[in-house]
């Protein structure tokens, strides 16, 4: 982050004796002589927050990638220019889902990533941007087949195109089931039974709609890892602003619900911020995490959706007309 590269100006000037100093202690020295955060609120506080951020913030760590970085943290915070989550499609547009299955070394933080992405189309059909307008987690502690649920009714919510889903291990335990038929338990309607786009599995029901793309990491890895990093570098991918509470925000009773987006946001900033680009002996390219406890599941979401709505949703059709009018068009 530029706090750290900030830090290590001071330092330098501090050795060479500039007049500036830079020392740093964790939240345990202010404690230790009862000032400061008391122990039960910092350890509340890590509870609640990444373990990037309290490890910079409390620790005193250090923590992302400054070597071989995925991206640059500066261009990726450009990115965050959207104002409001989305909660439902808008039938104006194409959504898709990117779908990371749990795994994780701590079981505690196991959690399947659903990632939200809203293709802009310019007039000719080419895709003029990719909006993350929503990022949900699902618990790893449910069993595959209410994970599975889960799924279908975002995709249901959000009447979304494709699912692009991790096929690699465990993940192939979601790809079986999304050919089966599930009935919503609460409702009783049906979420669907859908085809593979790009494997072999038969679903449920013949004739069933092609929405599921399965991803593996070792075939498309080194297709789409450049692709998110161009995404980010020419601010084609677009993501929520950072949120700032205010007081309007504490007297709406939905507001955890609506500021949860913002908060998936900030912990998926602090997966990519953690990431570094590894380039394997074949040439084939691959991600390495700086912190092995801090996980990639809402960046790997982001990428299977980001990789097949650049890939595979281009349209090469040229129109002449301009974008308003065909803006003015769809109006009418």
């Amino acid at each position: 982050s530029p706090a750290y590269f900030r830090c290590l100006s001071h330092f330098e000037n501090m050795v060479n004796l500039k007049g500036e100093m830079c020392l740093g202690a964790s939240w345990r020295l202010p404690n230790f002589f009862g000032m400061g955060t008391s122990k039960a609120e910092a350890l509340k506080k890590k509870q609640e927050t990444s373990i990037a951020t309290f490890d910079m913030n409390y620790e005193a760590t250090w923590t992302g990638a400054t070597d071989k970085a995925l991206v640059s943290i500066t261009k990726l915070m450009e990115c965050r220019t959207l104002q409001k989550p989305e909660f439902i499609s808008n039938p104006m547009y194409e959504y898709v889902l990117g779908v990371d299955v749990a795994r994780s070394d701590n079981a505690d933080n196991n959690e399947t990533s659903v990632a939200i992405l809203k293709a802009v189309r310019r007039a000719n059909g080419k895709i003029k941007e990719v909006q993350l307008v929503n990022l949900i987690n699902i618990s790893g502690t449910l069993n595959f087949e209410a994970q599975t649920i889960e799924i279908k009714r975002i995709r249901k919510k959000y009447e979304a195109c494709c699912i692009v889903v991790d096929d690699n291990g465990l993940g192939k335990a979601i790809s079986d089931l999304l050919v089966k038929e599930h009935i919503d338990p609460l409702t009783g309607e049906s979420l669907g039974c859908f085809a593979t786009i790009n494997s072999d599995r038969e679903p449920e029901i013949a004739g069933s709609p092609q929405m599921v793309f399965c991803y593996v990491a070792q075939k498309y890895d080194s297709r789409s890892i450049p692709m998110f990093i161009d995404a980010v570098t020419t601010g084609k991918l677009r993501l929520l602003e950072k949120h700032i509470m205010n007081e309007q925000d504490l007297m709406d009773e939905n507001y955890a619900e609506k500021r949860l987006p913002f908060v998936n946001t900030d912990l998926f900033m602090d997966e990519v911020s953690n990431l570094q680009l590894i380039t394997l002996n074949n040439g084939s390219l691959s991600i390495g995490r700086v912190e092995k406890k801090l996980n990639k599941d809402r960046f790997s979401a982001v990428q299977y959706g980001l990789w097949y709505i650049l890939t595979y949703m281009e349209q090469s059709t040229i129109s002449t007309k301009s974008d308003e009018d065909f803006v003015n068009e769809l109006n009418f």
